[in-house]
């Protein structure tokens, strides 16, 4: 294994990585608070489609911002 001496690599990927975190927290929050809104105004057939759109968007929106961090 390889001794990591920069403390600063260091703090910049703790920090990143929670930041990420709370990132996914808050847009996992944010779309189902969506859901519940659209399925009380519409039904739920359109809340289904929603979902399953935001599911798709949220997997891409992962899959960049870890491939970026991971890049870094």
């Amino acid at each position: 294994m390889q001794k990591c001496s920069n403390a600063k690599e260091i703090t910049k990927i703790v920090i990143y990585s929670t930041a990420f975190i709370v990132l996914i927290d808050l847009i996992i929050l944010l779309t189902l608070s969506l859901i519940t809104i659209l399925r009380n105004a519409l039904g739920d057939g359109l809340s289904l489609s929603i979902l399953i759109f935001m599911g798709l968007f949220i997997i891409y929106g992962l899959y960049m911002i870890s491939r970026r961090l991971l890049n870094m």
